[in-house]
């Protein structure tokens, strides 16, 4: 969660600065995005309903929007680029804020949920 942070708080600071800064967001980006993967992985083989037998359908379906958006957001972020320099950053970080979001209604139900409970508000 906290890579995940990382990313979406580096893009979205991506246009506002300049010279040496510029590299060590970028580097700050894009140093979290391998444990993201795995930590996205696990959770979804840790998804309530996802049993051994639906993993790799599970899988494959998460993979698949995810190359979809891969494919798409980088010449839909380019395309903003006549508005604005630094907007097509802003609209990656935004879309990055929404998975964001979109993690917060996952619920807990591996060995973190038996360490530390469920958060009130996911019950």
């Amino acid at each position: 969660l906290l890579g995940f942070i990382t990313n979406t708080v580096a893009l979205g600071l991506l246009p506002l600065v300049d010279g040496g800064a510029v590299i060590g967001l970028i580097l700050l980006a894009g140093m979290f995005m391998d444990g993201y993967m795995a930590i996205n992985t696990t959770i979804l083989m840790e998804t309530k309903g996802i049993e051994s037998r639906y993993t790799g359908a599970a899988l494959g379906i998460i993979f698949t929007i995810s190359n979809i958006g891969n494919v798409i957001s980088p010449p839909v972020g380019n395309s903003f680029e006549s508005i604005h320099p630094g907007l097509p950053f802003t609209f990656w970080a935004a879309i990055s804020a929404v998975g964001l979001i979109t993690l917060y209604f996952v619920k807990e139900t591996g060995r973190r949920k038996k360490l530390f409970g469920t958060p009130s508000s996911l019950e």
